[in-house]
């Protein structure tokens, strides 16, 4: 038995702790208690952003222990096996041992870096949303209904919905980050020509991904609001750039701000008029959609 203990003392506390969080898991899904309510719940701004994130750090934390820890558990092996043998083992065995280790460390190191990388984009962008989110929350107060997170047909999302006298808005947020050599106010100035944006890294080469999304989520929302209110159901894309100066050179099919030039969608320039019982139709049907189902924690759950 003890030509193995390298290897026990390494296993064993790894299995205790994996049976511990079952067992817990099980008495709590066997325990007398629920969750105090079952209202429906809206979805937060970048509340899918934030399930990504919650999904990362875990694997963040599976991933940078197993990369520590296979060259320790291999090195325990080749202690046992010379243990076991009275004599250090032979390169036939140390070698396959070595190239295992090298190989299971390199791969949770890549698939660590591919998660922090994937954490920092999505905590971008979570922020983002956020702000816009916040900013659009202000219109409330001059009778907006905003609704965030809109889950669509197939595994995308709408980030913001605003439905009000003056329409009804699919606003996209896109957190993009700027350079840090910073010269002057062109450096955070984006120009838009109407038909492509023009970021300051990059002034001669015409983007276009941020708006045809904005435009298919548009769309899309607009088939799905017709099709559920039985009432012809326009929405306007928008798309929100936060922190970045807009430079419209000419008026597109898009309207293209920032976080802080969201109060412009409540103006009457808009050309479109809704009545209180059509905004209530319509955000009636966005709510059932927008609900957060997953609020209750499943441990509790009967």
């Amino acid at each position: 038995m003890t030509t193995w203990t390298p290897i026990l003392l390494i296993l064993v506390p790894m299995l205790m702790a994996v049976a511990f969080l079952y067992a817990w898991i099980y008495l709590k899904k066997r325990s007398n208690r629920k969750f105090p309510f079952a209202d429906a719940v809206l979805r937060n701004p970048g509340e899918s952003l934030a399930e990504k994130i919650s999904d990362l750090s875990f694997d963040f934390a599976m991933y940078f222990p197993l990369a520590a820890i296979m060259p320790i558990y291999s090195y325990a092996a080749y202690l046992s096996i010379g243990a076991d043998r009275q004599q250090p083992p032979s390169l036939i065995i140390a070698i396959p041992l070595f190239v295992f280790a090298a190989l299971m460390t390199a791969w949770f190191i890549i698939k660590l870096i591919r998660t922090m990388n994937d954490l920092h984009r999505y905590r971008i962008g979570y922020a983002g949303e956020v702000a816009v989110g916040g900013a659009l929350n202000q219109l409330m107060l001059q009778g907006y209904r905003v609704f965030h997170d809109i889950e669509g047909d197939k595994g995308f999302n709408v980030d913001h919905l605003l439905i009000g006298p003056s329409g009804v808005f699919a606003v996209e947020t896109k957190t993009k980050t700027k350079l840090k050599n910073v010269h002057g106010k062109h450096d955070f100035k984006v120009m838009f020509d109407g038909k492509s944006l023009y970021f300051p890294d990059r002034p001669s080469s015409p983007h276009q991904v941020f708006l045809e999304q904005s435009r298919r989520n548009a769309k899309w929302v607009s088939k799905w609001l017709t099709e559920a209110t039985g009432h012809s159901v326009k929405a306007q894309p928008v798309l929100v750039l936060p922190g970045w100066f807009i430079e419209i050179k000419k008026p597109g099919d898009i309207r293209v701000l920032n976080h802080n030039q969201l109060q412009s969608l409540a103006s009457k320039m808009n050309n479109v008029t809704l009545d209180k019982s059509e905004i209530d139709r319509i955000a009636y049907q966005i709510q059932q959609r927008c609900q957060n189902r997953k609020i209750v924690p499943k441990v509790f759950s009967e």
